[in-house]
């Protein structure tokens, strides 16, 4: 189980994106090379005192609130998060299989959508991502 968590703890950075592993805690993102300085701001000012710093980021997102300033710091990223859920299919033999399909979903959408939130596991939302443009201007 620890070896298919570290696929998902990751900082990648492109030249416009940046994009989180959400098996990572917030205290492991803050401790991360790769982390843009202003994001670790942002968590370390805000959402660790929402979230705590040994809570993971894909836990976290599932339980967030629109008037908390975790969601805040999200919206003003316009994260998107990937959620890859399982979809059994049947090809023409009739043999099912099955294959998954990721979806991005908006924090907004996240947050508002409570069927939406109650059909997923944390685990399914395996990654996040913004813009790097979106990181400047985020107010910290």
């Amino acid at each position: 189980m620890m070896t298919n968590d570290m696929d998902f703890k990751y900082v990648l950075q492109d030249f416009s994106n940046v994009y989180i592993g959400m098996r990572l805690t917030y205290a492991e993102l803050s401790e991360q090379d790769d982390t843009p300085q202003k994001l670790r701001s942002a968590i370390y000012q805000y959402v660790r005192k929402e979230a705590g710093e040994n809570e993971r980021i894909c836990d976290h997102v599932l339980r967030m609130t629109d008037d908390s300033q975790s969601y805040i710091v999200f919206s003003q990223l316009k994260a998107q998060f990937k959620v890859t859920s399982p979809v059994e299919i049947t090809d023409k033999k009739g043999k099912k299989r099955t294959e998954y399909q990721s979806r991005n979903y908006s924090i907004a959408e996240l947050v508002h959508d409570e069927q939406l939130r109650s059909s997923i596991t944390p685990d399914q939302i395996t990654e996040f991502m913004f813009k790097k443009r979106n990181l400047m201007s985020l107010a910290v």
